[in-house]
């Protein structure tokens, strides 16, 4: 965890975030789609967060944590681990400040993640996630080469950063003259929620704000249920690799922020996030990979449930590889 991390994160710091990147990271849009609404019953505004310069969420954060290191953190570079979202926007940012950055994943991410993250100038370290501990190897470098570490998520400044998508969001709700009933965003260290939430709790403090996570690896509902963080390991692979960490356990941060915050926690399968890609592009024109289209699936599932509702589903990226897109494309007319 960074030393960032000696007190939460508050809407105040949102707002300092949102001032300060704002240069850097483009507001997205909210996205309605009344064919969705005629289908579903539900009225959906997507929030497409997969529209910024690195195709995810993971950006806002990067780039306000890098901002805020010292000249001299800026001089010597930074090191992140990730399975992709994050490592692209810690290498777009750094390549954008002029950072030097090493970044740390699993051979086994999405190829098209990989290729992009070394595409924005960073230095690539692949290692077998069956062999290896990446936060091992994150040490190895900040002892080496006095690098700073960029957490992905249980980082003060990470998740400030992250929250301006919350803030954001709400103000053009607000602009929209919408209320919404409840927030749909998947979760899994916590700290994108977690930023989220302070947004969600100062303009929309009735709206219910629900994680989503895969079934196979339910980390957030286990440890609500056990009042305690608690680590799951997952009993097989899942489709959404970005909510898939190689150990999966509540930030410390973010669970400090998010145990008395959120209102639920649902889990889904492969086929919910595969369903939630298809809605995505056929009602609202808009690639989602699969950890950032389960809570529209989630939605679409459940919808006899949500009719009446006005529900905001975060469409948190849209890096995803080829032949996974390809099954939810088979599924578009089936949704």
């Amino acid at each position: 965890m960074s030393s960032s991390s000696q007190s939460l994160p508050s809407i105040v710091d949102v707002e300092l975030a949102q001032r300060r990147i704002e240069r850097y990271v483009p507001a997205t849009p909210i996205i309605y789609s009344p064919l969705f609404k005629q289908k579903y019953g539900v009225d959906v505004y997507l929030k497409g967060d997969g529209l910024t310069p690195t195709g995810s969420f993971k950006l806002r954060g990067a780039v306000n944590a890098l901002c805020c290191l010292s000249n001299e953190q800026k001089k010597s570079g930074v090191v992140a681990f990730s399975t992709g979202n994050h490592a692209q926007a810690v290498a777009y940012s750094a390549n954008r400040l002029n950072i030097p950055s090493i970044i740390i994943m699993p051979h086994t991410a999405a190829q098209v993640k990989i290729s992009n993250t070394r595409a924005f100038g960073a230095e690539v370290v692949l290692f077998d996630p069956e062999k290896e501990q990446r936060e091992a190897l994150a040490n190895s470098y900040i002892n080496e080469r006095k690098v700073t570490l960029i957490h992905p998520y249980d980082d003060f400044n990470v998740i400030a950063g992250q929250g301006v998508s919350g803030l954001e969001c709400c103000l053009q709700l607000q602009q929209l003259d919408i209320v919404p009933d409840e927030f749909y965003l998947a979760i899994s260290g916590g700290g994108y929620l977690a930023g989220f939430s302070l947004g969600a709790e100062k303009y929309f403090p009735l709206a219910k704000i629900i994680g989503v996570e895969p079934e196979v690896s339910p980390p957030w509902k286990i440890s609500l249920e056990k009042n305690r963080a608690t680590q799951v390991l997952p009993k097989c692979t899942s489709i959404c690799d970005a909510i898939m960490p190689p150990t999966p356990k509540p930030g410390v941060i973010p669970w400090e922020m998010l145990r008395d915050r959120i209102s639920d926690i649902v889990t889904v399968n492969d086929n919910t996030a595969l369903i939630g890609m298809a809605c995505a592009m056929k009602y609202f024109g808009v690639i989602a990979e699969p950890s950032g289209a389960c809570g529209l699936g989630e939605i679409a599932l459940k919808h006899k449930e949500l009719i009446g509702k006005k529900v905001v589903s975060i469409i948190s990226g849209r890096n995803v590889d080829q032949a996974i897109l390809s099954m939810a494309v088979k599924l578009i007319d089936q949704v």
